[in-house]
């Protein structure tokens, strides 16, 4: 609980959000390997050590976000049915900007690397490991569809993310990002 209300303050104004995810993804993942760490002092470092790395990326993923999801709409819902076909490449675009966003913050808050770096290697592993990057899109995905089945889901759900669900979904993520960060720390050594 502590984890998921540090991440929604720091959260709050949304251009520091690269660097909340950097915190809670590097403090879960110390969390599943046992490190004994306190929580709220490792989150808080990792933060203010990755603001001036995260902030920008997190930015410029937000604003491809937003431009494609805004094609996406005017696809799905403006133009004639006829074009419905060029949802395709939107969709595509988006699983890649997605899977960047999974790995590029764990990977900013445990490796020294440029940001070029850091994309690369966040397309490598987001392709490398494929099943596991399209269940991570997949349990969102599915929340998100949930939601938007009535007004009484979006509630529940909101509440349960509010309350509990960003930590929980790190903590869950957490489990398969330590595996595939230790793989490739093996892999370097």
């Amino acid at each position: 609980m502590e984890l998921n209300f540090l991440f929604i303050l720091t959260s709050l104004p949304l251009f520091t959000i690269g660097s909340s995810l950097c915190a809670l993804y590097n403090t879960s993942i110390k969390m599943i390997r046992k490190e004994g760490i306190s929580i709220h002092k490792n989150y808080m470092h990792c933060f203010r050590k990755q603001f001036k790395s995260a902030t920008p990326l997190w930015i410029c993923l937000f604003l491809l976000c937003a431009f494609f999801l805004t094609d996406l709409y005017i696809v799905c819902f403006i133009l004639d049915r006829k074009y419905v076909l060029l949802q395709v490449p939107f969709l595509i675009l988006l699983f890649v900007l997605f899977s960047i966003i999974i790995y590029a913050f764990p990977l900013l808050s445990f490796y020294e690397a440029t940001l070029k770096d850091t994309l690369k290697n966040a397309i490598l592993l987001s392709l490398s490991n494929l099943p596991t990057t399209i269940l991570i899109l997949f349990i969102p995905a599915f929340l998100l569809f949930l939601s938007s089945l009535s007004g009484k889901n979006l509630v529940m759900i909101g509440s349960l993310l509010f309350f509990f669900g960003f930590a929980a979904l790190a903590c869950f993520y957490s489990l398969f990002l330590s595996k595939i960060l230790l793989s490739c720390e093996k892999d370097v050594s």
